[in-house]
């Protein structure tokens, strides 16, 4: 929803706030008949990528902002089972580690990825 807002705010550089830009979308996803329904059967797919938006990470001492933290996401589809975990980068190394991780914490490997 931020990115359909910032595109929003470029052809509208006095437009709506965020919040209210938010306020009037949820108004109106109230009255859309609009769905799209997906079957996954468990364990079939687990959906992968970073988020968008980053997360602060502080240093103690001086309280300064040490980096952008990179937030790994995997979702599985059926359950919608969701794991998460920081990284400095989006580099590959952050990439299979943090498939790694999520598969060791689940247990269990799906029969496929879907970055």
């Amino acid at each position: 929803l931020q990115l359909l807002w910032l595109e929003y705010k470029e052809q509208n550089p006095n437009g709506l706030s965020y919040s209210r830009f938010c306020s009037r979308y949820r108004d109106w996803k109230k009255k859309s008949e609009v769905v799209m329904h997906f079957e996954h059967r468990g364990g079939e797919k687990f959906f992968i990528d970073f988020a968008g938006d980053t997360v602060p990470i502080w240093d103690e001492r001086t309280g300064d902002v040490r980096f952008e933290a990179q937030l790994f996401v995997g979702v599985m589809g059926a359950s919608s089972y969701i794991f998460a975990m920081a990284f400095a980068n989006q580099k590959v190394e952050s990439w299979t580690t943090g498939g790694t991780k999520a598969f060791e914490h689940m247990g269990a490997v799906p029969m496929c990825v879907v970055p």
